[in-house]
């Protein structure tokens, strides 16, 4: 009788599906491939950009586990990476909007700053609305390139989205 239990629960606890998991480390890259010029978009990034999102705190960073694709993408291959976030997310029973950005911040904007939207199931759902900036001298918002795009993330995977010059490598691993 202990055997049959034993061999049940065990089962059981190696069964359970990763996405059962309670928090996942999420990687994302941003990226510009050649030397192609950017895609202004007719408006600037809102003031409002980050509005209703949560910011990565200190304590949810984490390290690099995509060393291989990351060391690839330099200059030399013609690709300069705009934003490179890893952080370690928690599960949340409906959609969370994540605030990413990079560079100093200049009245309220960064030079990459934006939205990921994270629904998380047996496969993630993301959405992406990000603003690449350039400032004048004075330091206002002089043009804006905008990626915005919708796509399925399956967990455990490397997933390239493409976006004309610009590319993401985003993973969803559940921990």
């Amino acid at each position: 009788m202990r055997t049959p239990l034993l061999s049940l629960l065990l089962l059981i606890v190696t069964a359970l599906p990763a996405w059962a998991a309670d928090s996942s480390h999420i990687e994302l890259l941003l990226f510009r491939q050649g030397d192609m010029q950017a895609n202004y978009h007719s408006k600037l990034a809102p003031d409002n950009w980050a509005a209703g999102s949560q910011h990565l705190e200190p304590f949810q960073l984490r390290s690099s586990l995509l060393e291989g694709p990351v060391s690839k993408l330099v200059p030399a291959n013609g690709y300069s990476v705009l934003l490179h976030r890893v952080w370690q997310q928690d599960k949340a029973s409906s959609p969370v909007r994540i605030a990413l950005s990079t560079g100093d911040e200049i009245f309220g904007h960064h030079p990459v700053e934006g939205v990921l939207t994270l629904e998380q199931d047996q496969s993630s759902k993301i959405g992406l609305e990000l603003w690449i900036n350039e400032f004048k001298a004075d330091g206002s918002l002089e043009r804006s390139e905008l990626l915005q795009q919708t796509a399925t993330v399956p967990n455990n995977e490397l997933t390239y989205i493409d976006y004309g010059d610009l590319g993401v490598l985003i993973r969803i691993q559940p921990q």
